[in-house]
C-alpha cells in the first residue's frame, strides 16, 4: 500500500494542487468502491507549495 501510494505521489507531484487533489481523491474512492481494499485507518494527506 505504501508503495502504491509513494508511487502515486511522485507521479502527481508536477501538477497543479487542484489536480493533485482530484487525482487523490478519485483514486481513494475506485479503490475503496472497487472491493480491493477495506480503508482500515484514517488517511490524510497535506499540500503545501513553497
Amino acid at each position: 500500500m505504501i508503495k502504491n501510494m509513494r508511487e502515486l505521489l511522485f507521479d502527481i507531484h508536477k501538477k497543479s494542487m487542484d489536480e493533485q487533489r482530484n487525482i487523490l481523491d478519485n483514486t481513494m474512492t475506485n479503490w475503496i468502491n472497487s472491493g480491493k481494499g477495506k480503508q482500515i485507518d484514517d488517511i490524510l494527506v497535506i499540500g503545501f507549495r513553497l
